[in-house]
């Protein structure tokens, strides 16, 4: 008994160990997707353009200073000394590598927001690819029970031995050998019936991508276009324009900001998928030749 416990317990490990890679595969799609939608340019030397965007979407806020031994940096902050509107009269400023850890004056520093709220997007993509993976294990469930729609009930004596055959059963083996010594009277094999779910649980789990890559501000449009009419074409670009904009307005009056006060040229552009075509394709008919024209 204390075998068969230690093997439920190793079971259960390697279940959560394969449900916790398909969270992260899922996530670090999303999070490539995330981390790519801005183009930084014209920055100095010093700064890192791949560290701002990585660290908005998992901090929500970074510090562009100039510092008196470094120059120009982007770094981590936090916000002190709040005065009565609740804004930061000054900045605790720090590197990854801890080698600038010090308070600046809100004068002389300009945050960059992920958003107005400065919240993070690490939260939200954690989030869908849970709902993601979740749908896609369930998908491998299904997918297992279509080739093997059976329940095998037989002595506890004879488990190791039924999972031996069942080994070669799933291993689509052409020949299966038993010997005389199992108990075929008391083995009761029942059929399962499970239902087809592949394409409708595939579905899902497009329309949740899609939802997520919507509210990052990444039209979907194209890939339903062929099911959707022209007003809901429209709705879907107003609302990915929305949401793209909460994103990028922060950023946008960062880049102002520090051009201003520091006098650069920084640049700041969307990725190509991100740029929206809010006049829909309406497809029609050629007129053949010989019909009348109204």
């Amino acid at each position: 008994m204390e075998m068969n416990n230690k093997k439920w317990l190793t079971d259960q490990i390697l279940s959560v160990c394969d449900n916790m890679g398909m969270v992260g595969h899922f996530y670090n799609l999303l999070y490539l997707i995330c981390v790519n939608r801005f183009v930084w340019s014209d920055l100095p030397n010093s700064i890192d353009p791949d560290f701002i965007e990585k660290h908005l979407i998992q901090n929500g806020e970074l510090a562009f200073i100039n510092h008196p031994k470094f120059g120009f940096l982007v770094t981590l902050c936090c916000g002190d000394y709040f005065n009565l509107y609740g804004r930061p009269q000054k900045y605790l400023c720090w590197t990854i590598n801890n080698e600038v850890n010090e308070f600046f004056k809100a004068e002389d520093v300009v945050i960059i927001r992920n958003n107005k709220l400065s919240q993070n997007t690490f939260d939200f993509i954690q989030r869908y690819a849970g709902i993601m993976a979740a749908i896609q294990k369930t998908k491998e469930v299904n997918l297992n029970a279509q080739k093997t729609p059976v329940m095998i009930n037989c002595d506890e004596s004879q488990l190791l031995t039924m999972k031996n055959l069942y080994a070669q059963y799933e291993g689509n083996s052409p020949v299966i050998f038993g010997s005389k010594a199992m108990d075929f009277k008391e083995l009761q094999v029942l059929k399962t019936d499970a239902p087809y779910l592949l394409d409708k649980l595939q579905e899902e789990k497009t329309e949740t991508l899609n939802e997520c890559l919507t509210f990052l501000g990444i039209n979907t449009t194209k890939a339903k276009k062929e099911r959707m009419i022209t007003d809901e074409v429209n709705a879907n670009n107003d609302m990915v324009n929305i949401c793209l904009s909460i994103f990028l307005n922060t950023r946008k009056q960062a880049m102002d900001d520090i051009n201003a006060k520091f006098g650069l040229d920084i640049k700041l552009d969307l990725a190509d998928y991100c740029k929206s075509e809010f006049e829909p394709e309406i497809e029609t008919e050629p007129v053949k030749e010989g019909d009348p024209l109204e």
